[in-house]
Parts: C-alpha cells; structure tokens; sequence
C-alpha cells in the first residue's frame, strides 16, 4: 500500500454552506467483533508533524505527553502522563495518513486539522484508564468496582488485550487507527505567512549560516546523527547531507508550529479535548435542537460538528459517538460504526526506525529543558504566548 497524493478528488466543502444533519450511530458491540490483519492491512505506523515529511500542514499538540499548557488546559488528568512511555510524536496507520490527507484536501482555505492524540502504547492507555478510574473513585466513593470500570471505559478504553480482565480485543488508539483532532481557521494574516514560508523554504532561502542562539540547538543533535550514522551504516555523504539540511528543516517547522499556534483559532465544537460529559457526545447538539431552538452560540457549534462529521466520514472516518473528536479507520470501533463483520487494525507495535524518530524529537526537547529550564519543543511560544488570542 503506497502514499497518495493528497490532491482533491471533489471539489472543497465550503464553510457557510448547509450540512446534512449528524445520523445516530452507534459502535455497540464494537469489543466482540473480530480482527482479521491480512498482510495488505497490516501496514506500519508512520510519523507525521514536525520533521516528518508526512501530513506536517496542521497543528499538533501531544496532550499527553504535555506539550503545551498547564493544569487542565494539558489533559483530564492535568499533567504528563509519565514521560518515559507518552509520544511527543504523533503516528498513525498508513492507510489513515492516506484519508486525513484526503480530509485535508477537502477542508476550506484556510481551514487546517489540529491533532491532539493519535497512536498510544498500551503503557499509555493504562496511565489513562487508571487516572480515570481514580477519579471517579473519589467522586463516587460507594460505587463498587464493576461500576467504577464500566463509568471509566464510557470515555478510557481498557488497555486490552490483558489476559487479568479476559479482553482480547484491541484498545482503539493502540491500534493505530485512531485520531483525536478538530478544526484550525487561520487569520488572513497567519495564511500569508504561511504561503511565503512555504516558498522560502522551496527556494532554499532557510539554508542560511547558523546564528549563534542557533548553535546550541544544532549541536544537542550532532551527535545524535553521527550516532545514528555509525549504527545505520550511512555514507559520508549522506551523513554531510543530513548534518546540512537538519537546521533548514528545523526553522522549517519552527515556524509553522509558530503560525498554527500564534494564528489560528479552533471552531467551537462545544466543549473542549477530553471533556468528559453529555455535551461531547457528537449529536448533544442535534437532540437539543429537537428540544428548543438553540440560541446563535448554540447553532453555531451545531453547525461546526456537522461541518467536521462531513469532512471525516466523507475521507472515509468512522466516528465514536461519544467523543466528537474521535475518528477512526480499521479499528473495532470504525467496524461496528460502518457495520462491518471485521476489524482489519489490531495492536501495532513501534519498529526501530519510529522509536529513533522519537528519541530524536524529545531529545531536543529535553536538551531545551535542560539548557534554560523551560520544557519547550521549539521555542517558548509552543508552552505559552501571550501573542495568542
């Protein structure tokens, strides 16, 4: 299965225009359908954002990992989940990097995906689900155990497969089918300085002489290279080529990190990432409108989880009907949602060449934290800004 050129093949959705109302679906019974991994389906996973040639036009914000924010704004549990194991980077399936792109060529102008959480190592979805469950333990002090497991899996799957609970089907975002995102509009300004960074760097403009704030940044990673050199069997010239395109790169996507987080504005969906309640659940806002009229905010939110359903069924995305952000292809969920009698995703592991891709990313983000104390993935601005509206 190969990459596809992420050229539209109908014509974009426009913003303003009338959506279809969000049909009920429903993923029930999505554990006990059964997983059947054909070698065509059993494709690997793939980084995309940052210093990834793969989807890098969106935003990405590694919530779990904690890569922006504090408190709350980071996750439901309010701090990095145990850095050791959370993913800075994000990675899906081959074939769902080929339909976001497909969801992407689709969007309005100006209209981006912002990802918050894709792939999770089963050492994650643990850290998720026993967070969860400690928190409902403490508001509801008198629910027994069973409860306290049934409430946490509506919004944290249980890590499975686990042989202590007899699960065998996989947890959805271990499969690698899974992303969590929503909908970025930049500013006229931000599309401009996107367009002319674009063209900078395809005319090899960034491929300037390193500043000497640069430096420090460009040496915590020399060594990685010729570390990754030696152990690769790399020629000296693909290795000088490397060491010379690392810095071009790395302004690259520092800038474009900068003008998704600094220009952009998130549609209101109606509650935030992770918010874990009613008002979540894709059609809250479609059962509220056979209710009473909805007031303009109210319509608007209406308007923009039709707007996003459109998108992302139409790439092909099957949605979870409790989440609005929650999209899937070839996991159980998607297969119980588009009623088919298998899965074709089951848990995926990370192979070297994805374990070095984050080694590599997070190693300049410690460096960074190491080096003036803050926890910054390019620049300040990635952790707080006051520049951002």
């Amino acid at each position: 299965m190969g990459y596809v050129e992420y050229t539209p093949y109908r014509q974009r959705v426009t913003f303003e225009q009338d959506f279809n109302p969000i049909p009920k679906t429903s993923v029930d019974g999505w554990k006990k359908i059964p997983v059947i991994e054909s070698t065509e389906s059993h494709e690997k996973l793939i980084p995309i954002g940052p210093f990834s040639p793969y989807f890098s036009d969106c935003d990405m914000s590694a919530v779990y990992f904690g890569e922006r924010g504090e408190g709350e704004s980071i996750n439901f549990v309010g701090h990095p989940v145990d850095r050791n194991v959370s993913l800075l980077t994000h990675y899906v399936r081959e074939d769902v990097l080929n339909k976001l792109g497909i969801a992407q060529s689709v969007l309005p102008t100006g209209c981006y995906f912002r990802l918050y959480d894709t792939y999770r190592p089963l050492e994650v979805q643990q850290a998720l689900f026993d967070a969860q469950y400690e928190k409902l333990r403490h508001e509801h002090p008198d629910w027994p155990k069973e409860k306290l497991e049934v409430q946490t899996q509506t919004y944290v799957s249980l890590p499975s497969p686990d042989s202590t609970h007899g699960t065998i089907h996989p947890s959805p975002h271990s499969t690698g089918g899974v992303v969590d995102l929503t909908i970025i509009r930049l500013s006229d300004e931000g599309q401009q300085l996107l367009h002319d960074l674009n063209f900078r760097e395809l005319e090899g403009k960034l491929n300037y002489p390193i500043s000497k704030a640069e430096k420090t940044d460009y040496d915590s990673v020399v060594s990685w290279i010729h570390t990754e050199a030696t152990k690769k069997g790399w020629t000296k010239t693909y290795c000088d080529i490397v060491l010379k395109n690392w810095m071009p790169q790395y302004r690259y996507f520092k800038e474009k990190a900068e003008i998704f987080h600094v220009h952009s504005q998130e549609l209101d969906m109606g509650t935030s990432f992770d918010h874990f309640g009613l008002e979540a659940g894709m059609r809250y806002f479609e059962e509220l409108s056979h209710q009473r009229e909805l007031d303009e905010k109210e319509g608007a939110i209406l308007h923009n989880r039709r707007f996003l359903y459109r998108i992302m069924t139409e790439a092909g995305f099957a949605n979870y009907p409790e989440e609005w952000w929650h999209w899937s292809y070839g996991d159980n969920m998607w297969a119980a949602n588009k009623q088919k009698s298998y899965a074709i995703y089951s848990t995926v592991v990370m192979n070297e060449d994805d374990k070095t891709f984050e080694w590599a990313r997070k190693g300049v983000y410690t460096d960074a934290l190491s080096r003036i104390g803050k926890p910054v993935l390019f620049a300040s601005f990635i952790e707080k800004d006051s520049r951002k509206v």
